[in-house]
């Protein structure tokens, strides 16, 4: 996708925003793994990476780091 021709939209919190994403209303957010956790359990929103110096334990050992 051209990140030129991406909207960004503005929401007060992770929650709005998950729902929004669930709700097919958006197509990519920026969040905490803490809340994308269950979703990427049930298979429902894909992670494309993780913003940490090390890829993380506890099962996410697939997602790559950005810097990768």
């Amino acid at each position: 996708v051209d990140p030129r021709k991406m909207r960004y939209v503005a929401f007060e919190g992770g929650g709005e925003t998950l729902t929004a994403l669930l709700g097919n209303h958006i197509q990519v957010m920026s969040g905490d793994m803490s809340e994308m956790a269950p979703y990427l359990n049930d298979g429902k929103v894909r992670v494309l990476a993780v913003y940490s110096d090390k890829r993380l334990g506890d099962g996410f050992e697939n997602i790559p780091t950005a810097k990768e």
